[in-house]
């Protein structure tokens, strides 16, 4: 397996790894906890630790994704809300390059995964989005078999776009409506305390919805504002292909009425062919699109 690619997905609660084969297969995946409350040593100590279960002779580059804001031509991992409080300008791929001696590429966490959507489930698709639905929302844009990145380096952050101006509901950037918070996990659990008094966490919420008034209205705004976003994407990007992942892609009915509510704002626009699916393996997804980041055409490695 000398010709593999070593994939890294670092999550708010856990990292895992996998060996992506030349054939597109995932194999001899791992995982680790984590442990962000443990602070910023221990997470690099975690990372450093799932690469050290597979021999170096069994992987040619190394590839990581995760959470927040990424500058990927310099292989540095900025800050995210989820992230240890002493995590600033963390230059990774250089930490993990000098300790296994291989080259190494550093992403966003959404990035990867719409690259691993791109290459797998949307590979006949010229444009395709990838979209996670997870704590917050994430989105990557791949164009031509191409992960786009923009001038800035920061594209396709459709989780900051405002979807309703007038919500009391504040974003992690501190911005009224975003998408993010409207459509995300936390934001989920913000609206409920918000609307019942009460903390609840994502899963116990879910659990509610068939009884509970307060978890039923958040789940309208949750569809109403996925469908907004949907409908956004399709109107700027325009792309053929949008796969959803993440931990909320499982709410029953949540993407089939986010769906729903996405044709509904596009009625007397003009007719697209999107195809929206929800993407079975995201952690597969992950794992392949963080390996493939290590390919010059996506990505800087160091």
């Amino acid at each position: 397996m000398a010709s593999a690619l070593l994939g890294i997905d670092i999550g708010a609660t856990k990292i895992t790894a996998g060996l992506l084969l030349p054939n597109g297969q995932v194999v001899l995946r791992h995982t680790l906890l984590t442990e962000m409350h443990k602070g910023k040593n221990a997470v690099i100590e975690n990372l450093l630790a799932a690469i050290s279960t597979y021999p170096r002779a069994s992987y040619q580059r190394i590839g990581i994704g995760i959470i927040g804001s990424v500058d990927w031509r310099r292989g540095i991992s900025h800050t995210a809300d989820k992230l240890p409080p002493q995590w600033h300008n963390v230059p990774l791929a250089r930490i993990v390059s000098r300790k296994f001696h291989k080259r190494v590429a550093l992403g966003n966490d959404a990035n990867a995964f719409a690259l691993g959507v791109a290459l797998r489930d949307g590979k006949r698709y010229h444009t395709v989005v990838g979209l996670t639905l997870g704590s917050g929302v994430g989105a990557g844009l791949v164009i031509g078999r191409k992960l786009y990145h923009g001038d800035q380096g920061w594209v396709a952050e459709i989780g900051h776009t405002t979807i309703d101006a007038s919500s009391t509901v504040r974003c992690s950037c501190g911005h009224r409506g975003h998408l993010d918070v409207l459509a995300g996990g936390w934001g989920m659990v913000r609206m409920y305390a918000q609307k019942s008094g009460k903390q609840r966490s994502t899963y116990e919420i879910q659990e509610r919805l068939p009884y509970d008034r307060s978890a039923k209205y958040i789940y309208r705004v949750m569809v109403r504002s996925l469908g907004i976003g949907l409908a956004n994407i399709i109107a700027v990007y325009g792309p053929s292909y949008i796969g959803v992942g993440g931990g909320l892609t499982r709410i029953p009915g949540l993407i089939r009425d986010g769906i729903k509510e996405m044709h509904s704002r596009r009625r007397g626009l003009p007719v697209t062919r999107t195809s929206v699916k929800r993407i079975n393996d995201p952690e597969e997804t992950n794992i392949r699109g963080a390996a493939l980041l290590t390919d010059p055409i996506h990505h800087l490695t160091f």
